[in-house]
């Protein structure tokens, strides 16, 4: 485990629902009476408790802190040279305002990082990396910033602000106005797909652009891509951009991108495995949504989706939508190709591609032969393929059918292979063991349950609609010390990590004595544990060497770092963040 403000080396799932939780921030920005369980049944078991964690701690110090956002939604309040006018956007990296600069009488878009717990050192230095990597770029068709700054805690940067709307909103309204049929042509211009290969090859040139400056973007989705008055598409929001001489803030084992547009290697969450292709790969999703108003691969949970992506190939875009040329669905494919060295080397030579198309030339990317093809549908529909080939083998016995049978016996083997050799390496990462479905991530995944049924119990007897009253974040976490004394888990691991989760939420809000004592039972409970769950062992000592620290306890605190170091140590090869962050704890308390 690893606390908010490391780079951690041991995985942990809340990488991965940064935007579950602003889209529910976001929904009760607007409706108040949003009912958060409701909103959790849908999100995947395994991420409801941190997420639950996270928004209740949001919503208590939003309370606790009133700086940490402009009250009635910000409008008319002044923050240095700029008049807040309304909200236009919020996600995990921020809230976006239109705003006025007073001392040039210019309308633009404010983002803000607010101030308070919330906003850790992970996370402020993300948004001054974002800053600075987009103050590097001009092009077209990237948003530009004009000025950054900080005032009272309050990080914020000003960019153009574009009049139009998403790109995700106009793939609402295109799928609105069809009528949940995505064969049907819209009438507003000449050529549909022509004006989908302009937006993409113009956002293609710009991802060039940027890559040229050594800037990976990482997030290319319809939602960070916005449409001027004039149509024309302008890239946004580079929160989670690598930046080759700043270097990344991910680390391996981060999760980092949004999961429908991920490519196959950020996936593995391997920061060293991902180059400019993989904006290439998300490009190419973005490409097929709008060709079909279809993901291209959905599923009930993250980690089904994240499987699919690995293992699977997209229906055909000709099927969902036969008025799609073949050229241009060789254009997509190329572009998404699970193996980088498929795609396009380039997002430039995409770009150059789209524009052979929409000139009526011939495109530089070859549709995949009969075999890549008979391949292709056999990963999308395996059981029926390996059924097909057979029935061929059996009746005909000819060269073809056999090579089929064996290539497909040959893929399924060495991805058998391939799962088990990655499930052998990384079945310390939490995430990276879920996606690969071993037996470390459906324990792991038990223990999130288990650590979910016990949230809802108490969070539901101390709900404020059974009081007719608010109830405060310490009321909350008292609540839950007294039933997990009254009611521990079967399991003991997940009332240890529930006795971590409470610590640290008590340490944030400054109860350092309650603190204390849930780690300390946690440190009880997890001596007689196994050693895969030293990462666990590792932060309750992390987190209760910061506590004696608080609490002017220094020789105890340097205690309890030394073995949390020598925790991570184990494991890690080199000095980590969260290594350096130990040894710097120590280094200040010695003195």
């Amino acid at each position: 485990m690893s606390h908010p403000e490391s780079d951690s080396g041991f995985e942990r799932p809340s990488r991965a629902f940064d935007e579950i939780v602003a889209k529910y921030l976001a929904l009760r920005h607007e409706d108040d009476d949003i009912d958060l369980t409701e909103y959790l049944a849908s999100v995947p078991a395994e991420l409801r408790p941190e997420c639950r964690e996270t928004i209740l701690a949001a919503l208590a110090f939003e309370e606790l802190e009133p700086r940490a956002r402009p009250s009635g939604g910000g409008a008319g309040r002044v923050v240095a040279d700029y008049r807040l006018i309304r909200e236009i956007g919020r996600g995990g990296m921020g809230v976006v305002y239109e705003a006025e600069q007073i001392s040039l009488g210019r309308r633009v878009a404010l983002k803000l990082l607010p101030s308070g717990l919330l906003a850790t050192s992970r996370q402020v230095e993300r948004f001054r990396r974002e800053a600075a990597a987009v103050a590097k770029l001009r092009h077209p068709g990237i948003v530009p910033i004009y000025t950054t700054g900080e005032l009272d805690g309050i990080h914020f940067f000003a960019m153009e602000l574009v009049e139009g709307i998403s790109l995700d909103r106009e793939i609402e309204s295109r799928r609105a106005e069809q009528d949940e049929d995505p064969r049907e042509a819209r009438d507003d211009t000449p050529s549909p797909t022509a004006r989908i290969s302009e937006i993409v090859a113009r956002v293609a040139e710009a991802l060039q652009y940027s890559h040229d400056q050594g800037i990976i973007h990482r997030d290319v989705k319809p939602h960070n891509i916005l449409l001027d008055r004039s149509g024309l598409p302008r890239l946004v929001d580079f929160g989670l951009a690598k930046d080759d001489e700043a270097g990344s803030l991910s680390v391996s084992g981060d999760l980092v991108g949004t999961v429908h547009y991920m490519s196959p290697e950020q996936l593995l969450a391997k920061s060293h495995l991902v180059d400019h292709r993989t904006d290439v790969y998300s490009l190419g999703v973005v490409l097929y949504e709008l060709l079909t108003l279809q993901l291209p691969f959905q599923g009930r949970s993250a980690q089904e989706i994240l499987v699919k992506i690995n293992t699977r190939e997209p229906k055909s875009i000709r099927k969902l939508n036969p008025r799609v040329a073949r050229d241009l669905e060789t254009i997509c494919s190329k572009a998404m190709s699970k193996d980088p060295n498929g795609r396009y080397a380039t997002a430039g030579e995409l770009a150059a591609d789209l524009r052979r198309f929409l000139r009526l030339e011939p495109i530089q990317a070859k549709p995949p032969g009969r075999l890549e093809r008979t391949l292709k549908w056999a990963r999308r529909e395996p059981a029926r393929a390996l059924a097909a080939a057979l029935a061929a083998l059996l009746l005909l016995g000819t060269p073809t059918a056999i090579a089929i049978v064996l290539e497909i016996a040959r893929q399924e083997a060495v991805s058998e292979r391939n799962e088990k050799d990655r499930a052998l390496a990384d079945a310390k990462r939490s995430a990276e063991a879920a996606t690969l479905a071993s037996l470390e991530a459906q324990k792991q995944a038990a223990r999130y349950i288990a650590i979910d049924d016990f949230v809802n119990r108490f969070l539901f007897s101390v709900a404020p609609g059974n009081h007719g009253e608010r109830i405060t974040m310490l009321e909350v976490i008292d609540e839950a010390a007294r039933e997990l004394e009254a009611n521990p888990p079967d399991a003991l691991d997940v009332e240890v990590e529930l006795r971590r989760k409470l610590g640290t939420t008590y340490s944030l809000l400054g109860r350092y004595p309650e603190a204390l004592d849930q780690l300390d039972k946690g440190l009880s409970g997890v001596a007689t544990l196994p050693e895969e769950l030293d990462p666990l062992r590792a932060e309750l000592h992390y987190q209760r060497g910061r506590v004696l620290d608080r609490t002017n306890r220094g020789r105890e605190a340097i205690e309890s770092f030394s073995r949390a170091l020598a925790l991570h140590q184990k494991y890690a090869e080199g000095d980590t963040g969260e290594i350096a962050a130990i040894k710097s704890n120590i280094v200040l308390i010695e003195g």
